[in-house]
């Protein structure tokens, strides 16, 4: 895009100044890009503190971080001549949730998936050794179950129920959650407010 400052023929010095700043801001975008990319960065790292407040119970089950704190901590913005950006580089597991599908233990290992709320969102690995987290498996059904030693000390006997945390099973088909994003038009929005507030910086800085 291009803007000719020709067109100022009358005004202060001051509105001269500022108008060719302003041109100068649309023909070398990259301030404004950042500006917006930072707008971005900051709607979808909120996002993420609200669904670590309401889904992750990291905390409570003795988990080293949250995965929705994680995935705040791991929101960046990036912008160049060309645009602007923002990239989420973690957890692992979060496109993953967004888009949904199949995931398949490798190894031949187990999916470990939490199914008590004491655990939601929390990684097996992560709370391990902190709720000392033991394991019963069926072999000829692909399937178990890990529970915590800090509930049942001791082994259980055949019949004997436990509290069960995580099912472990070969593969798990997942259905895609659009919610762990906020929506392309609030993000859309709230760069765009950015890009807005910096151009009226420029317009009215002294």
């Amino acid at each position: 895009m291009s803007l000719s400052s020709s067109i100022i023929t009358t005004g202060s010095d001051e509105v001269h100044a500022r108008l060719r700043e302003l041109v100068a801001a649309v023909e070398r975008p990259l301030g404004m890009h950042w500006a917006m990319a930072n707008g971005g960065k900051e709607i979808v790292r909120e996002h993420f503190r609200t669904l670590a407040l309401t889904r992750n119970s990291g905390s409570r089950s003795g988990g080293k971080r949250a995965f929705y704190s994680v995935a705040r901590d791991s929101t960046h913005a990036r912008a160049d001549g060309g645009g602007a950006y923002v990239e989420i580089t973690g957890p692992r597991g979060i496109r993953q949730r967004l888009l949904g599908g199949t995931i398949k233990a490798e190894d031949g290992g187990y999916l470990a998936i939490p199914i008590d709320p004491k655990v939601k969102g929390v990684r097996a690995a992560e709370v391990y050794d902190a709720l000392k987290l033991q394991v019963i498996v069926n072999k000829s059904k692909g399937t178990g179950v890990m529970y915590s030693g800090l509930d049942t000390p001791k082994a259980p006997k055949p019949g004997e129920k436990v509290r069960v945390l995580y099912a472990l099973t070969k593969e798990v088909t997942q259905a895609a959650d659009p919610s762990v994003l906020p929506t392309d038009e609030q993000i859309a929005e709230a760069a765009a407010e950015a890009g807005t507030d910096y151009l009226n910086y420029i317009a009215t800085r002294n």
